[in-house]
């Protein structure tokens, strides 16, 4: 089997709960306002299945890091665990007003601020094992783009929705081609 197959397929679920959650959510979803995250809110319509998308893509991910374990190779690993956990611990739903667990929402909301870090930290990592000035620009514009979108988000609320698809796209982007068979190790993990 290829050794990216597992996370492709993984960001391909992940990809078609996110574009589908207006149909099976609540009914004022939106991808300009609202969350990923908010697919998971609990108590709310069908929340399983992003639910299920969060697993997959952390599940997908981990399987791939340890095909090819390496030092370099752990951030992103731990990216894959921040999102299990993410599915896992459920967001407070969109509407205010129907109560929920606040531990779990603050689970969720520590998950994904984890993921973030992690996966910025593979990037950065990346970048200064990188060789040529194009992929160290690569590296470090992505583990920037993982610090500014979040600011940019809680800063332009209205359309934090579609400012962190953006910044998933290109993290996802970047997974498809080049995790993890491309990551650059110079000492493996595991013998």
């Amino acid at each position: 089997m290829e050794i990216n197959k597992i996370t492709r397929i993984s960001i391909i679920i992940f990809a078609i709960a996110v574009f589908s959650g207006p149909l099976y959510t609540v009914d004022n979803y939106s991808h300009i306002r609202n969350l990923i995250s908010e697919l998971v809110a609990q108590q709310t319509k069908n929340n399983f299945i992003m639910i299920i998308g969060f697993l997959i893509l952390g599940l997908g991910i981990l399987i791939d890091s340890y095909k090819k374990m390496s030092y370099p190779i752990v951030p992103f690993a731990l990216f894959g665990i921040f999102m299990v956990m993410a599915g896992i611990f459920p967001h407070k739903p969109i509407d205010t007003s129907i109560s929920y667990n606040h531990t779990f929402h603050s689970l969720h909301s520590l998950s994904a601020t984890l993921a973030g870090i992690s996966i910025s930290i593979g990037f950065i990592w990346q970048g200064f094992l990188s060789l040529t000035r194009n992929q160290k620009i690569m590296y470090f514009y992505l583990a920037t783009a993982c610090f500014v979108f979040p600011m940019l988000m809680l800063s332009m609320s209205e359309y934090q929705g579609i400012l962190q698809r953006l910044m998933y796209l290109q993290v996802f982007a970047w997974l498809w081609v080049m995790f993890p068979r491309n990551i650059i190790s110079k000492k493996p993990l595991l013998p």
